[in-house]
């Protein structure tokens, strides 16, 4: 597996093409909802991340589902995943400034009354 130059590798891997949802550059730790998905589905978002060590962490609030992610570079690589029953975490150093897609997919969603709430954040 290749390496992106912009990252120092933690973990491991998977694969597909971002289809944006949202975009943010991170300076500091934030914690943002993102768009609710039902079992099965999954969504993107398109992160910036300058130089340093970095964290994502993803659940579902309330334990309604369970969250799985993934960091792709700019290329649509997949860099790093997680797909732990319940919270997930990447932990990464990013060796300079550079633009990344983190996919999140609801492998699970316990919800009775619709899609599941996802909560990511960035460290």
């Amino acid at each position: 597996m290749k390496i992106s130059p912009l990252l120092t590798k933690v973990s491991v891997a998977a694969t597909a093409v971002p289809l944006l949802v949202s975009s943010i550059f991170i300076e500091e730790a934030k914690a943002e909802m993102f768009r609710p998905v039902f079992a099965g589905q999954e969504d993107w978002v398109r992160v910036t991340f300058k130089e340093g060590k970095h964290s994502i962490f993803a659940n579902s609030p309330r334990a309604m589902g369970n969250v799985d992610i993934s960091l792709y570079d700019s290329s649509g690589q997949c860099l790093l995943s997680s797909n732990n029953f319940g919270p997930d975490w990447l932990n990464f150093t990013v060796r300079r400034r550079g633009t990344f897609y983190v996919k999140y997919r609801m492998a699970s969603c316990f919800n009775p009354f619709g899609p599941c709430k996802v909560s990511l954040k960035f460290f």
